[in-house]
């Protein structure tokens, strides 16, 4: 959106950094700000260590076969990577010293969004508070205040409704007072919507980057501007900002969850949603991560167990196979709104496929969503989704290698169809690390439905087939195209408070899920060994007792992820 002149506010709050590097929620005259310290406010005095910069040793996969000495003595291996003879190699003097699965034993072990995910250093969250804090000041009294006057007060008066008209079954434990109105208008305060939202952006966004930076405070539904506002506030170094949002944890998700069911009332559609519906389902997702991750046990029971579902109908509704792009070969038929709408309708569907996998993996819940219904396109790269103009993201999307129109569940049936596709690691190792998550969680998915199986060493072999492709691309994608400005826009610079919003999330882990479904794999072929001690008269064929392979997970639906962080560290003791 164009600012105006050099005297007047800049018009599209709420969006990160500008190509020139100013915030959009600084004045666009660059004038100095005559503002009081940024952080009048008692600062969290406790706080849960950031999960470690990634630190996986790249050096290993220059050449595949190492791969083998890597994990040696991990039992199965040998089945996986036999293709070739292994190579003399000193793991202890090659090797990181990082032990393996730290980003998700640290995952498994803490709680909270700033605990678990890559929010940043508590340094960084502080310095990008204090930015945000000075620009809420500046603007607390100046004309542009009055562009999100409107939507804070519509914000009020819906949360107001439904407190006062809550269901006998709503999560809503508030009643309607003055005391709750002054807590509900600090939250939703005009200016307090600018910081939160910004707080998002910066420290939030990398982790879940479904949200395109052309996105509208004022234009945008109160369901998304509320939920993001929410979850903003739960990540600030602020202990109360986190203590007022959690507050409104559950009114925020009654009405977000009540605008999903308005909009699943609709007929199912055949084409392209429109933006709103779009933003609903991201809200929605929304809320879904500040519940699972910030709330009371009841409310991750609540969102895994019903609210995800619904969130999964409407996928469905909006159908998973309309999520693709257009053909865009011809710059005069390029709109950048439309390739907006449509990357993030096929961002959030990848969003939701991801949590679909993370209450697999996590919570030991059977998946929801059927890996042969994604009939849906990968995401574009980053230096497009994150392109501030039009011009700039036709330029990135012509200039990028990667083939297009690639359709999610043909990719994972090829990854499990043989255990050496060439052109299809080669197609792969330049979708980028959104994408390559995305395949190596789907593992998780095929893997858990294998576990619930009888004579599961007869369906290992896709799985195997499927784990050494998407390393081998992922090996292409390390040594090849990592460094690429496609992928990360902040090579080579240190992220500001401005442009901390580009920064890679916790995607980058993709390779400990791939470790982490590799030993799955092994112990699940081990336990399907006959042994001499479970050959009896009634098993004479040698086959294992059930019991084996469900020592893995043996509780499901678990709200704890303390026997996923239990099994990990087991595992760890066998790598190191």
């Amino acid at each position: 959106m164009p600012i105006s002149n050099a005297q007047t506010y800049c018009a599209d709050i709420s969006r990160p950094a500008l190509a020139n590097g100013r915030s959009s929620l600084m004045l666009c005259d660059g004038r100095a700000s005559n503002a009081p310290p940024a952080n009048e406010h008692a600062i969290s005095s406790s706080h849960v260590e950031p999960p470690p910069p990634f630190q996986f040793d790249f050096s290993l996969l220059e050449d595949s076969t190492l791969l083998d000495a890597l994990f040696e003595g991990i039992p199965g291996n040998e089945d996986l990577f036999s293709v070739t003879p292994v190579p003399a190699f000193n793991a202890s003097a090659e090797a990181s010293t990082e032990p393996a699965l730290r980003f998700l034993e640290g995952f498994t072990r803490n709680t909270g969004l700033t605990g678990s995910f890559d929010c940043g250093t508590e340094a960084e969250r502080l310095e990008t508070y204090a930015h945000y804090e000075i620009d809420r000041w500046q603007y607390s009294t100046g004309d542009s205040n009055g562009t999100l006057t409107a939507k804070s007060n519509e914000i009020i008066s819906v949360l107001c409704e439904t407190i006062r008209t809550k269901a006998r079954n709503s999560p809503v434990e508030h009643e309607w007072s003055k005391v709750t109105e002054q807590s509900c208008r600090r939250l939703f305060a005009p200016d307090r919507l600018r910081l939160y939202h910004s707080l998002y952006w910066a420290i939030w966004h990398p982790n879940v980057n479904f949200v395109h930076c052309s996105f509208d405070i004022t234009t945008a539904t109160i369901s998304l501007v509320a939920a993001m506002a929410v979850i903003g506030a739960a990540v600030s170094p602020v202990a109360e900002d986190v203590a007022s949002a959690r507050l409104w944890f559950n009114t925020v998700e009654d009405i977000v969850f009540a605008d999903l069911d308005v909009c699943a009332n609709d007929d199912a559609q055949n084409d392209l949603p429109s933006l709103a519906d779009v933003q609903v389902l991201q809200a929605a997702y929304v809320v879904c991560l500040y519940q699972n991750w910030e709330g009371s046990v009841a409310s991750r029971r609540r969102i895994r167990r019903s609210r995800y579902s619904a969130v999964v109908a409407r996928a469905r509704d909006l159908g998973f196979a309309n999520a693709r792009h257009l053909d865009y070969h011809f710059a005069s038929d390029f709109s950048w709104h439309d390739f907006a709408v449509r990357e993030q309708f096929i961002r959030v569907l990848l969003w939701i496929f991801l949590l679909d996998t993370a209450f697999v993996i996590f919570h030991n819940f059977p998946p929801r969503i059927a890996i042969k219904e994604l009939r849906m396109h990968f995401a574009h790269n980053e230096a497009c989704f994150q392109a501030e103009s039009s011009l700039e993201c036709y330029q990135q999307i012509i200039t990028q290698t990667c083939p297009t129109g690639l359709v999610l569940a043909d990719i994972v049936g090829r990854l499990c169809h043989s255990s050496n596709d060439v052109p299809l690691q080669l197609s792969l190792a330049d979708l980028g690390p959104l994408n390559l998550f995305v395949l190596t969680s789907s593992l998780h998915s095929i893997i858990f439905q294998i576990r619930q199986s009888f004579g599961q060493e007869l369906h290992l072999t896709p799985v195997r087939n499927a784990l050494l492709n998407w390393m081998e691309a992922f090996r292409i994608y390390s040594t090849t195209y990592r460094q690429s400005l496609h992928h990360d826009t902040l090579i080579g610079t240190e992220p500001t408070p401005q442009t901390m919003w580009k920064r890679v999330g916790f995607s980058r882990f993709c390779p400990e899920y791939w470790l982490l479904a590799k030993l799955m794999t092994d112990k699940m072929a081990a336990a399907a060994q006959p042994t001499m001690a479970n050959l009896s008269p009634l098993t004479m064929d040698g086959s294992n007792d059930a019991d084996e392979t469900e020592n893995i997970l043996s509780h499901y639906d678990e709200t704890s992820m303390q026997q996923v962080n239990r099994l990990i560290a087991d595992f760890q003791k066998v790598v190191i």
